[in-house]
């Protein structure tokens, strides 16, 4: 439909003259070819339907990447290394970077798996997961700078509220089940999904009250209509889903996982994956 409106408005636009001139041989260069724009040609190259792959526009360099960026706070600690929180110092972009030590990694969890990490992560596109925009690696560690979530962990609001109203937890949920089934379609399993690896990224410029703590005030007070909460919501902040560390891509013929015990974390997992009999279900 678009490329025949298109073609209908450059027949309408274009003078008789130069239509004669385009179909008219050129001595140098042999007969002007003319372009048949059929259906086909618009099956072909319908933008909405050209795959445009993330990794393509990811940079990775050999090195440290202190000498471009300044670290501003210490994030959190894992089982692997450090997640900071860095500066750019010419453009002043702010990001997380995620800091894996090569000589803390155990025995089992091989280098491997952190190129398994960086590969997901370029290859995935989705509003409610993290962002990969640049890789660095020297001989002591691995650097991955993401996107950075200016509200931190899910987590830490649990704890400080306790529970959290209705209408929240549904937008959380739901930004959350969009995620995962998105990397199932595309056969990823994220394998370790929790409250520290779920974050809130505000959307709201206003910097001075959280976001979410926000919306938790105002529904609070007696907001009571539905709609108008869940705009409040999807304007305000944004869940993201981080960390694909335990990350696993499968084939749909796969009717076993074989990650072992040692995939995701403990208190999270289900005795299917304890006993190390799961599906990508």
């Amino acid at each position: 439909m678009g490329n025949e409106l298109f073609i209908e408005r450059c027949n309408e636009e274009m003078p008789k003259k130069e239509k004669n001139q385009s179909r008219r041989k050129n001595m140098n260069n042999g007969p002007l070819k003319e372009i048949n724009l059929d259906s086909s040609y618009s099956t072909i190259h319908s933008l909405s339907r050209v795959p445009i792959q993330t990794k393509n526009i990811i940079r990775k360099f050999n090195g440290s990447p202190f000498e471009e960026n300044e670290v501003i706070d210490l994030l959190g600690k894992g089982a692997y290394g450090k997640v900071y929180k860095i500066k750019h110092k010419s453009n002043g972009q702010i990001r997380a970077m995620k800091v894996i030590s090569i000589k803390q990694l155990k025995e089992n969890y091989k280098e491997e798996e952190i190129q398994n990490e960086i590969e997901i992560l370029k290859n995935v596109i989705h509003t409610n997961i993290i962002k990969l925009y640049e890789v660095f690696n020297d001989n002591d560690n691995y650097y991955l700078l993401n996107e950075f979530c200016s509200e931190g962990e899910l987590c830490k609001y649990l704890i400080h509220f306790k529970k959290l109203p209705e209408v929240i937890v549904k937008h959380i949920m739901y930004e959350i089940f969009t995620a995962i089934n998105y990397l199932h379609i595309n056969n990823i399993i994220h394998g370790d999904i929790k409250l520290e690896n779920v974050m809130i990224d505000s959307v709201s410029s206003d910097s001075y009250q959280s976001s979410l703590e926000k919306a938790i005030t105002s529904i609070e007070k007696g907001a009571d209509d539905t709609i108008e909460q869940t705009n409040f919501l999807k304007n305000n902040f944004a869940i993201k889903l981080i960390d694909f560390g335990c990350s696993k891509i499968f084939t749909m013929n796969e009717k076993k996982i074989i990650k072992g015990k040692e995939g995701g974390t403990l208190v999270y997992s289900s005795p299917e994956l304890l006993n190390n009999i799961y599906s990508s279900k």
